[in-house]
């Protein structure tokens, strides 16, 4: 009888403590959390190019068993689906791997940020990776897994590009050449919003800008760029250069004009000259703008007026034009009467 009570006791004690006491004598896992970060996701507000910051989180084992930390590494792209590129972030601790953390215990996981040009790292991911300490395999381990500390970017303010100077007269260029004048990007936005050019259209006309496609500004930030003139064929070309930006705002526009015909060629801005109502005993003035869009030089020397009732006047003095030189000439028109 003694024995028979002895055994129901003994088994008694033994489910009393399933589900608290694993195999190996250590505490079972109930399957809940293993490591708990605080702060739970890194932020990093120093984004532009050239930037060197870190931030730091204290991840504690919640769970009741001793586990191994093996690895904390970025996740690559295949791990996250993020934009982050993993030279971005660096792991700076812990810095010796493997290692033992027991239960209540914690470790801090610091990760450096230094942002490369261009860089679309919005955000990335820690992955600290971890299995049960104990050897024995049974019921109560902890399986192994992984916890993610994401890594973001806080953006703050607006980026906006602008470009010094706005035109850009290239004058004549022989056919087969190239002609390249510089400018200047500049980020003139506020906050800490990064901004670059991320393509062009020059409308097929022969200007090529050069810059780089992986170019990132801070606010107040400008770096230099070119925009090439190369004709191959005679021909007097003007129009805009169109620059992308990368934060989708909208394009960025490069007046551009260049000629690569040979010899003297004169246009003028306006083919019809409209004076509008001009009053008795009034002058109206209007101008015309001429210029040489040739490769060579000119000299406007006389005008003829067309004007059968007298009454227009050009006030002007013949004078040489280079290549790409122009000049205004007034018009006068005046009357004795209403004239409309």
């Amino acid at each position: 009888m003694g024995k028979s009570i002895w055994s129901t006791a003994t088994l008694g004690l033994l489910w009393s403590c399933t589900g608290t006491i694993g195999a190996d004598g250590g505490a079972a896992w109930d399957g809940g959390a293993v490591l708990t970060p605080a702060p739970t996701q890194l932020t990093f507000t120093c984004v532009a190019p050239g930037c060197d910051s870190s931030a730091s989180t204290t991840v504690t084992v919640v769970a009741p068993r001793a586990i191994v930390i093996y690895e904390a590494a970025i996740a690559a792209a295949s791990d996250d689906q993020s934009s982050a590129s993993e030279s971005d972030f660096e792991v700076v601790t812990p810095t010796v791997l493997p290692t033992t953390v027991q239960p209540q215990q914690a470790f801090e996981v610091r990760v450096r940020f230094r942002p490369t040009v261009g860089s679309g790292a919005d955000f990335g991911t820690v992955l600290v990776r971890y299995f049960d300490a104990s050897p024995a395999s049974n019921p109560g381990r902890i399986a192994p897994g992984e916890l993610a500390i994401p890594l973001l970017r806080r953006v703050i303010g607006t980026a906006s590009l602008s470009v010094d100077p706005r035109a850009l007269s290239f004058g004549f260029v022989t056919p087969g050449s190239t002609r390249e004048l510089p400018c200047t990007l500049k980020n003139v936005g506020s906050g800490n919003a990064i901004v670059g050019v991320s393509g062009y259209d020059a409308g097929g006309l022969p200007f090529l800008p050069r810059f780089q496609t992986s170019l990132g500004l801070a606010p107040n930030e400008q770096i230099g760029m070119s925009v090439q003139f190369a004709p191959t064929v005679e021909q007097y070309f003007r129009g805009n250069v169109m620059l992308f930006p990368t934060n989708d705002g909208p394009a960025l526009p490069i007046d551009v004009e260049g000629t690569s015909i040979l010899g003297p060629v004169y246009r003028a801005d306006q083919e019809t000259i409209d004076f509008g109502t001009v009053a008795a005993n009034q002058t109206n003035v209007a101008t015309v703008t001429i210029q040489n869009r040739g490769g060579s030089s000119l000299e406007l020397r006389d005008w003829i007026v067309l004007d059968p009732l007298g009454m227009i006047a050009v006030r002007a003095a013949g004078r040489p034009l280079g290549p790409g030189a122009s000049f205004r000439i007034a018009s006068l028109a005046s009357a004795q009467f209403d004239l409309a």
